[in-house]
């Protein structure tokens, strides 16, 4: 089934593009946008002309053929594309062949292609698979730098090159119809760079995969600033813009923002509408691939911005969080999907680039002359620029190393999108002809020396630089694992010389073809520490893990991608840092300060508890993915430390413990906060882990239909059919929502004190009353000072008591909260914060107070809880009781009782501990009083108002 995939991907991509550049051409006619056409491609006596199908479909063959016969040679394959074409237009630019032989044709009709076609059809797939190829963690890390060199970077180079162009001028070299517009125009193009052949080299020679993304994240905001900027320009000149700078600025601006949004919104509405579609290739495949087109078009076309950095923000987001919207079984074919469509792309515009340019350039010899004197110009600025910029960029993201700056420099190649700048300036009769020719030719010759010389001469680079030596661990693994295979294959070899089948073979020849252990030279290896070697290994196995997961549908779309980001930020420190070094698990649970208001909100506050359930079940996939990585992660620490037997650079039986020692905190680490969860949340923790067991249990019917289809025991038709019934449950699965919460039981009130003695009929009164609140971690229940608070029950989850900034406290479930408010005029004098997530249950103040109305004995039992807690708050300061322990003053405090007491009542205080909960007192003795709730130490009082008391009997 797989294979049946990928050939439907090629189909699919090769159909794609074909269809789009005939379609595309046609319209252009049809359009009037290619009056530049040559009147041999109307329609012959057969129909329409099929010379542009012909020269896409030759082009592909070529584009193969030399990708299969040039995979060793030192030439990119984008060069080696660009050279062909040329040589394919020669015959037609010397009048070799006649115009009306067929192939010459449709190379006339590649050479005057409409360049309003690179733009719209192969832009989009070029840009948009060069961003959803990214590692967006990398890319994140990069963007600050590639911004700098694609924005203020390119201003600074368009202008020089401006200079350098105005300064031929003032010397009549050449360009003497040329003045500043057309000078910036020119500097724009010719600084949009296409970083494809060096990106492709220093994958294949494995150099940085930071330096890489810096490249490729440089070309495509580069591309898209250029085009804006350009665009600008070109208004300018045909007068629909008037060069005021302000405007200028705001319209850059414009275009810029505008166009991000743009990709923005339409990424977002196609990974929602991703999310609701489960394993169905030809949906998902479709609906991205039209998405990008429509992004740029929609961009273009209808808002006049940029379609370029459209593109980029639907790609990053595409391959970020849309990545989790994929699914799984679709993920991998889909990337096929884009790198073929991007081949085939290459393929036909570095063809067809070649062709234009022999066939388009016209020139002079002082042409070619100004022609090197750009080139060694751009290649000043491009020093010059990243040169003025260095000493920021190299503090900013992951920095960037003088060896990096070199090849960045040297790197920056010019291609497809400076030379559709260049032919669209072709087709402005506005502009003199003299000017158009020469900036056609320039940005074709640049395009041309680039490819030539500074894409064949990177490799010699990146070598000289050493920026493809490889450490000591890693050489040390790879000579291990030569020495394994080597080993297995000579095992293997002596076995089958047994077999009555093959005796007769001429085992010295079979031993030729016996592996070449690998061996490294002492100048290509860096030393560096193994145990950071080892660590990275490790820390790749684990973002490995995770994948397979949701691969399998094991782990969730959130999940996968926070514990990706959690060991992107580790890999980030090169294996310095130990494996436990990372966010402890905890902060998993903490929910945003505007969830937080959403569930104090009436209207939303359903579905913002909705949505903090939702980050429990994340949270409880993200631990349980983590545990599991962990043990994979210990599995291959033993395969490495079986493997590596070069005592020169074994890690030691200490460095094993040590590595050992940080995955198993891991591990303990991840269990842990499992286990609270469960504690915490139990109805949260059952639904996820019956969630997880038919996920298991549907993985395992599909593969066993696989293993079924495999063994010819059932017919692809009917394996089909019960593939589609398993993937529908495991949709509905996925959807499904938590079970959230569960009814109290009974037995829970009946432990409650100040609920017992009550009526069962008042009780239910009572219970009906409460309400469940849930609590994030560090969430405010009670805030300090607060009058008149709630009533609140712990049912799970801890919560700490906090004064002054002090933990006095740690209370759990079957706790009371906020009671000594019902004493008058009282505040909380303490905040009460949840320390793990907390499930309360909760009466609101007007409603106790109602309650305590209507039922004696629970106004009574109230009155008398919240007494205690009052006392046992003011008491632990007196000087007798500061040695006793908090049970034994919470015994001593039980046996006090409440006292109503009548106004003009006189008391004594001899021998008791008496404290005023309501109402105002006097003193006897003298004219102090005493209206707020506190410890009398008044020897004797009169009651000016009724007053509620509460006392203690002091023991003897």
């Amino acid at each position: 089934m797989k294979k049946s995939k990928i050939a439907m991907i090629a189909f699919v991509a090769t159909i794609l593009l074909l269809s789009l550049s005939v379609w595309a051409n046609d319209f252009a006619s049809n359009m009037g946008m290619s009056e530049t056409q040559p009147e041999h491609q109307a329609e012959t006596g057969h129909g329409a002309d099929m010379s542009p199908l012909f020269f896409i479909t030759v082009s592909l063959f070529i584009g193969v053929a030399a990708r299969n016969l040039l995979r060793k040679s030192p030439l990119p394959f984008t060069v080696a594309l660009l050279i062909i074409g040329s040589l394919m237009a020669i015959p037609i630019r010397m009048e070799f062949l006649d115009s009306e032989v067929f192939f010459a044709k449709a190379v006339n009709w590649a050479g005057h292609i409409d360049p309003h076609l690179i733009l719209y059809v192969f832009l989009p797939t070029l840009i948009f698979e060069a961003a959803f190829a990214l590692d967006v963690h990398t890319f994140r890390k990069s963007f600050t730098n590639a911004t700098i060199l694609a924005a203020p970077g390119l201003i600074v180079g368009l202008i020089f090159i401006a200079a350098v162009c105005m300064g031929l001028l003032f010397m009549q070299i050449g360009l003497l119809e040329w003045d500043w517009v057309y000078s910036l125009i020119f500097g724009t193009i010719i600084m949009a760079t296409d970083p494809v052949a060096v990106v492709a080299l220093l994958k294949e020679l494995g150099a940085s995969k930071k330096l890489s993304t810096l490249v490729e994240s440089e070309s495509m905001l580069n591309d898209g600033t250029a085009i804006v900027v350009f665009m600008v320009l070109i208004g300018i000149v045909t007068g629909t813009s008037d060069g005021n700078i302000g405007i200028a600025t705001y319209e850059f601006i414009r275009v810029a923002a505008g166009g991000t949004i743009i990709g923005l919104i339409i990424g977002w509405l196609v990974s929602e509408w991703l999310k609701r579609v489960f394993n169905d290739p030809l949906f998902e495949i479709t609906i991205i691939v039209a998405a990008a087109y429509l992004t740029f078009f929609v961009a273009e076309h209808f808002f006049h911005v940029s379609g370029v950095l459209g593109l980029v923000a639907l790609g990053l987001l595409m391959a970020g969080v849309g990545r989790t919207r994929i699914s799984p079984e679709v993920n991998h074919f889909l990337h096929e999907f884009w790198e073929l469509a991007a081949f085939i792309a290459n393929t036909l515009i570095f063809i067809i680039v070649g062709v234009v340019i022999v066939l388009r350039t016209v020139f002079t010899p002082m042409d070619l002359v100004i022609l090197l004197i750009m080139y060694v110009g751009i290649t000043v600025a491009r020093a010059g620029m990243i040169g003025m910029f260095y000493p920021i960029m190299k503090k900013i993201g992951y920095g960037m190393s003088k060896n990096d700056a070199i090849v960045l420099w040297w790197g920056g190649l010019r291609g497809a999108v400076g030379l559709a700048l260049a032919l669209i300036v072709a087709s402005h009769e506005q502009i003199p002809i003299e000017v158009r020719n020469q900036i056609l030719f320039l940005t074709a010759g640049i395009v041309i020396l680039t490819s030539l010389i500074n894409a064949t001469t990177t490799k010699a680079l990146v070598n000289l630089l050493g920026m493809t030596k490889i450490s000591s661990a890693k050489a040390s693994l790879l000579v291990g694992n030569s020495k394994n295979i080597r080993q297995s294959t000579e095992n293997t070899l002596n076995k089958i010389k047994n077999d009555r089948y093959m005796k007769g073979a001429d085992w010295d020849t079979v031993k030729k073809y016996l592996p070449n252990e690998i061996t490294f030279n002492e100048k290509d290896v860096i030393p560096v520490d193994p145990i950071a070697e080892v660590r990275k290994q490790i820390l790749q196995k684990e973002k490995y893990s995770y994948w397979k997961q949701f691969e399998e549908g094991l782990l969730g779309r959130d999940a996968v991608q926070e514990l990706s980001d959690a060991v992107a930020v580790l890999m980030d420190d090169e294996g310095k840092v130990p494996l436990s070094a990372r966010k402890d698990m905890e902060y998993l649970w903490r929910t945003s300060k505007t969830l937080n208001l959403m569930q104090k909100i009436p209207l939303i506050k359903g579905y913002a508890k909705h949505l903090f359930y939702n980050r429990l079940a994340t949270s409880y996939d993200c631990a349980r993915g983590f545990v599991v990585a962990q043990e994979d992660m210990l599995k291959l620490l033993k395969s490495l430390a079986l493997n590596v037997d070069d005592e020169t650079t074994k890690l030691s039986v200490e460095d094993l413990e040590l590595l050992e020692n940080e995955i198993y905190e891991n591990r303990i680490q991840g269990l842990t906060f499992i286990r609270n969860l469960k504690e915490a949340f139990p109805e949260v923790y059952r639904s996820i882990e019956t969630k997880q067991a038919i996920r298991t249990i549907l993985n395992h019917q599909r593969s066993m239909v696989e293993k079924l289809v495999t063994q010819k025991r059932m017919e692809y038709d009917e394996a089909k059919k019960i593939n589609e019934e398993i993937e529908e449950r495991m949709h509905l699965i996925m959807d499904k929502p938590l079970q959230s919460e569960t009814a109290v039981s009974k037995e829970f009130f009946n432990d409650v004190s100040w609920l017992r003695d009550i009526p069962e009929a008042a009780k239910q009164k009572v219970i009906d009353q409460f309400q469940q609140k849930v609590y994030s971690i560090g969430e405010t229940i009670i805030k300090h000072k607060k009058m008149n608070s709630d009533i609140y029950i712990i049912r799970r989850g801890t919560a700490k008591i906090v004064i002054d900034g002090k933990t006095e406290d740690i209370v759990g479930p079957g706790s009371i909260l906020g009671e000594i408010s019902i004493i008058k005029n009282v505040g909380q004098d303490a905040s009460v914060e949840a320390e793990l997530p907390v499930t309360a249950l909760k009466i609101p103040a007007p409603a106790i107070t109602k309650l305590m109305h209507e039922i004696p004995t629970l106004g009574y039992n109230l009155w008398f809880t919240a007494a205690k807690r009052f006392a046992e708050e003011l008491l632990q300061f007196e000087t007798k009781l500061r040695e006793m322990s908090q049970n034994d003053l919470r015994a001593f405090i039980s046996n006090g009782n409440l006292f109503n007491a009548q106004a003009g009542q006189s008391m004594k205080t001899i021998n008791k501990y008496c404290f005023l909960l309501n109402g105002k007192i006097q003193d006897k003795h003298s004219p102090t009083d005493l209206s707020e709730p506190g410890l009398i130490k008044f020897e004797e009082f009169i009651c000016q108002t009724d007053a509620k008391l509460f006392i203690i009997e002091k023991e003897a």
